[in-house]
């Protein structure tokens, strides 16, 4: 599954993937042991700690995941100390199509070097799941929940030329 992948390079307790639908951003897949934190409700336009990254078409390192508008506050998984990490997702055509997001419960969990990760990886990620919504809606006829393929281990493109792994100092590495 992808989020063991993910979680075997950076600390994570939960992992989305929003896709863009109109002026919403929809969530497509929510994973991790504090995916309860978070309920499937769109999160509008330029909203949130996702909307913003998909709005402003830049990642943001340590944001405040109960700024999510879809956060269940109820639930007490995360604080306004615990941290978020998020990157938008590109087309073919360098267009925003959703957001990748990373949430942990400890402050300031994430660093430059995660960032860097979920940068390497973005390009190969952003076409499989644009290879899988292609499948679903050719089959459904419409977007629904999506399942990554297991295949998609979160690793994909760190074999990137000039990508060093052992630079990512604290972070386990499969």
């Amino acid at each position: 599954m992808i989020s063991d992948g993910l979680r075997q390079l950076l600390p994570c307790d939960c992992l989305a993937v929003y896709v863009k639908s109109g002026e919403s951003l929809l969530p497509h897949y929510l994973d991790g042991p504090c995916a309860a934190a978070f309920s499937l409700q769109p999160i509008p336009a330029a909203r949130g700690l996702s909307g913003w990254v998909a709005h402003n078409e830049r990642p943001i390192v340590n944001g405040n995941p109960t700024m999510e508008p879809n956060y269940v506050q109820a639930s007490g998984l995360f604080t306004e100390t615990s941290s978020a990490l998020s990157i938008p997702l590109f087309d073919l055509q360098n267009h925003v199509f959703g957001v990748l997001t990373v949430y942990a419960k400890g402050h300031a969990a994430f660093s430059e070097e995660h960032l860097s990760v979920l940068l390497v990886i973005q390009p190969k990620f952003s076409q499989a799941l644009q290879n899988v919504m292609a499948d679903s809606n050719g089959r459904s006829g419409g977007a629904g929940p999506l399942t990554i393929p297991s295949s998609f281990d979160g690793s994909e493109g760190l074999a990137e030329p000039g990508f060093d792994p052992s630079a990512l100092s604290g972070t386990k590495l499969a």
